[in-house]
């Protein structure tokens, strides 16, 4: 699916005019939306600081849970992908020590 193109008379593509400084934040969200819905940059960029000002706007200030993957389906895919020898390929991939990933696969004998 192709994108829009960007207003081109608007130097900047996000609307609002208050910019939120806080680029560790945009370019994690940046990421992501890259990464798991395909959205390529200049869009990325601009969604990633509007939602960041919208969760600015809303929660400044305030401390909420963000809850982590769940671990469960995580560790089964690491028990499929884990074939003995490749240990570090799997570790790379979920960001894992060497021994939590024979941890895991150990519990799931």
């Amino acid at each position: 699916m192709e994108q829009p193109p960007l207003n081109p008379t608007s130097s900047n593509p996000t609307r609002s005019s208050k910019a939120i400084d806080c680029p560790p934040l945009v370019g994690q969200m940046t990421d992501i939306l890259r990464e798991r819905l395909a959205v390529q940059d200049p869009w990325a960029t601009a969604m990633a600081q509007e939602i960041v000002q919208g969760l600015s706007a809303k929660f400044g200030g305030a401390m909420f849970y963000v809850p982590r993957p769940d671990r469960q389906s995580r560790d089964e895919r690491i028990w499929q992908m884990f074939n003995g020898t490749n240990i570090n390929e799997v570790c790379e991939q979920f960001g894992l020590s060497r021994t939590h990933v024979y941890r895991i696969c150990r519990r799931r004998k």
